[in-house]
């Protein structure tokens, strides 16, 4: 949906092709692209964990093997979110409907990040139930992902047709975005869903290949190594004037995609 709302030309299609793309390849296409991107240039290496002079040397020798060089940068052809509101019906094989909801957010790194991720949390307990432990996805009435690390950042917030009805569902949405960015949250609501928003961002560097990833992102995007690890400290300075900026500045245009059970049975 959202590659669909943001990217022009080929950079919509699935990042990892399709059947079809993938079965016209042969070994000659896979060397030419390695030969033209995998380039010593362009590379780093992110080492995390315990390390030492024998991680430093083989680091050292992965990225001396690769070519000398530097590839082009790529072209990617976007347009402003929400421009062009997308309403979309689809078929898959699921038992129940669901409904996307699709909205342009602020990249790590960004000063409106911390705020967002907490409108993130917001949105994921509007429908939420207490208990002790989280119920898998499908038992979920909402859910979410934050696509922080693609360029443009993306947010998508889904509702399960099967523990509730999605209009009422995608109505309650609508209303809590809205309401957010006409009148500031009380203090209480505020400082509850802080407290989820660092919990849900610590799950986020759980293993070493996360913090891996986390700190290969950052550099890739001109940040500090550890910029991730500044992200608990800017969601503690969260207030209610921020959500409401941030409810303002990116969450009132959104796409939505209804996503209906193929065939009268859901299989």
């Amino acid at each position: 949906m959202l590659r669909g709302s943001y990217y022009r030309a080929g950079a919509g299609f699935p990042t990892y092709g399709n059947a079809g793309s993938l079965s016209a390849l042969g070994a000659g296409d896979a060397e030419a692209f390695f030969a033209a991107w995998y380039l010593r240039g362009d590379a780093f290496l992110t080492v995390v964990g315990r390390s030492g002079p024998a991680t430093e040397a083989a680091s050292r020798a992965l990225i001396g093997a690769l070519p000398t060089g530097t590839a082009p940068s790529p072209a990617l052809a976007t347009r402003s979110f929400g421009a062009e509101p997308k309403r979309i019906v689809t078929y898959r094989e699921i038992a129940a409907p669901y409904v996307a909801v699709g909205f342009a957010a602020p990249p790590i790194g960004d000063p409106d990040f911390a705020a967002a991720w907490v409108m993130r949390s917001l949105l994921g307990g509007v429908f939420e139930r207490g208990g002790a432990t989280t119920p898998p996805p499908f038992l979920r009435s909402v859910g979410s992902l934050y696509a922080y690390d693609t360029a443009p950042s993306q947010f998508v917030l889904w509702i399960n047709g099967s523990q509730i009805d999605p209009s009422v569902g995608l109505s309650a949405v609508i209303a809590l975005v809205r309401g957010t960015a006409t009148k500031p949250l009380s203090g209480a609501v505020v400082d509850r869903y802080k407290e989820t928003a660092r919990g849900e961002w610590s799950l986020e560097t759980l293993s070493l290949d996360d913090r891996a990833a986390a700190v290969g992102n950052a550099v890739a995007r001109g940040l500090d190594a550890d910029a991730a690890d500044a992200v608990p400290a800017a969601i503690a300075r969260v207030t209610a004037a921020d959500l409401q900026r941030v409810a303002k500045k990116y969450f009132q245009k959104f796409d939505v995609a209804l996503v209906m059970p193929r065939g009268g049975d859901g299989g």
